[in-house]
């Protein structure tokens, strides 16, 4: 008896852990969804969407679930963290029911509102450090170019207040910290960039002026390969205030400065890429002939301005005759800043190559005007004096622009010569609204553009569209090289 008592109770406990296993794997083909995510809320899908038209769920065993089509007798496994097999097999046997899954999918499952506030919540009841705070606004700053006494506006202390919940105002940092930040990340950039550069055998870089504000600088960047994952890799190596004139020395100066700071070996610079502007032209001209012809490849002298350096033969020196010479690192003498600035014959500038889009993009808008053509050049004049007087009129006049809005409900773009493609984008723009113009001419009291002109223009536009593509396609950044 004492034996058999004592067992008992253990049998009925190893039934109880037998129906608790066996209940892990959930029937639910006669429970709604509604019942099972109240049972189960942690195990039911998040893509619940699918189950109200197009699945019937059969059963859930922890991540994983079964589900019968509606459309098909197939039982589809799937997971509860993904909906790739039952949208594949929608894809797959009924696509046409895609466009009421989309629909579906846009219904709201959870309140956009009621996520956002518990999200918001979180934040607050977290505490932020003064570090992760002082990133925060410094990287803020930096990426949107904020002037630095934007740490110290009213406004923008207590958006950071009322975002994080601080008490203490301290703990923001003002325009003096972000100032000492900036310059120790800059010089961390500086010492990274410069170890990262060494590793390469082989850099391109590319420089570029422009004026704002009544004031030039000079912008420069190097690219190179990735030898692990053949991935262009891209970096910013300066953008230098430049003051004077923008002349061949002054150039060759400010190239010269941003390179040594990165203690850049100039002889592993393949090629230095800039504009077809002359000044660029004459600097290459006048100091990349320093470059030993042993270094130079064969591929460089297409498109650069030193096809006419004269290189010395080494033909009758022998082997004896340079036994004697003592080796020196000639990169290192010739960008030495102290021997630069006492004698610019001492700068140093690595091969110059055009850039083929700014050439193309040459093509497409200055070579157009050379055409020898006496009928072409007279309705290409009326016919852009017309739409120049209508561009001029629309951006500089706010009765003309509210108009235009008013008839066609949209602005047009106005055509710049640095931007390129604006010709070719705003003549377009004229084209697809060619009814809307039309009137608008007459309400502007404008000359009207008469039969011919709308010709030239629609053969403009296709003669001149496959060099926009190409120039969209060529200013890619990445995977063009």
């Amino acid at each position: 008896r004492y034996i058999t008592k004592l067992s008992e109770p253990k049998q009925k406990k190893a039934r109880i852990h037998e129906n608790v296993d066996s209940n892990a794997t959930v029937n639910v083909e006669n429970t709604s969804t509604q019942e099972l995510q109240q049972s189960h809320s942690n195990s039911v899908p998040k893509f619940q969407y699918l189950f109200n038209n197009f699945y019937k769920l059969i059963t859930i065993n922890g991540e994983k679930l079964t589900a019968s089509c509606e459309y098909c007798p197939q039982i589809i496994s799937a997971s509860t963290t993904s909906s790739g097999n039952l949208l594949s097999h929608i894809k797959k046997k009924h696509s046409f029911l895609m466009t009421k899954v989309e629909d579906a999918r846009r219904e709201k499952n959870p309140s956009n509102i009621t996520q956002t506030k518990i999200i918001l919540n979180d934040v607050s009841s977290n505490k932020v450090s003064k570090q992760k705070i002082k990133e925060l606004v410094f990287n803020y700053i930096v990426n949107e170019m904020r002037p630095l006494i934007t740490s110290e506006k009213k406004a923008f202390r207590e958006l950071i207040i009322g975002l994080t919940g601080l008490k203490d105002t301290s703990m923001i940092p003002d325009r003096r910290q972000i100032r000492t930040h900036l310059k120790s990340t800059y010089a961390a950039y500086v010492d990274m960039l410069t170890d990262l550069i060494k590793k390469h055998n082989y850099i391109c870089t590319t420089a570029d002026i422009w004026s704002t504000n009544n004031k030039s600088y000079m912008g420069m960047t190097c690219h190179f390969i990735n030898e692990n994952t053949y991935q262009r890799e891209s970096f910013v190596l300066g953008c230098k205030r430049m003051k004077g004139s923008h002349d061949y020395l002054n150039i060759s100066e400010v190239i010269t400065d941003i390179t040594d700071n990165y203690k850049i070996d100039l002889l592993k610079v393949t090629h230095t890429i800039t504009d077809n502007a002359s000044n660029f032209g004459k600097s290459f001209t006048k100091f990349s002939k320093a470059l030993p012809s042993e270094f130079q490849s064969d591929s460089t002298t297409a498109g650069n301005f030193n096809e006419n350096d004269d290189v010395s033969s080494s033909n009758g020196e022998t082997d004896d005759e340079c036994s004697n010479l003592d080796i020196v690192n000639v990169n290192t003498v010739l960008t030495n800043p102290e021997r630069l600035q006492t004698n610019n014959d001492s700068i140093f500038l690595p091969p110059h190559i055009t850039c083929c889009a700014h050439s193309l993009n040459l093509i497409a808008t200055n070579d157009i005007s050379t055409v020898e053509d006496n009928k072409f050049s007279k309705i290409s004049e009326s016919t852009f004096q017309k739409l120049s007087s209508f561009w001029n009129l629309s951006s500089r006049s706010t009765v003309a622009s509210d108009k235009v809005l008013e008839i066609c409900g949209c602005k047009f773009p106005v055509p710049i010569m640095t931007r390129w493609n604006s010709l070719f984008d705003a003549s377009k723009k004229i084209l697809i609204r060619k009814t809307e113009i039309v009137k608008i001419f007459e309400e502007l009291k404008l000359t009207k553009i008469n039969k011919n002109e709308w010709t030239f223009l629609e053969e403009y536009c296709t003669v001149m569209e496959p060099l926009a593509i190409c120039l969209d396609k060529m200013q890619c950044e990445k995977k063009h090289f």
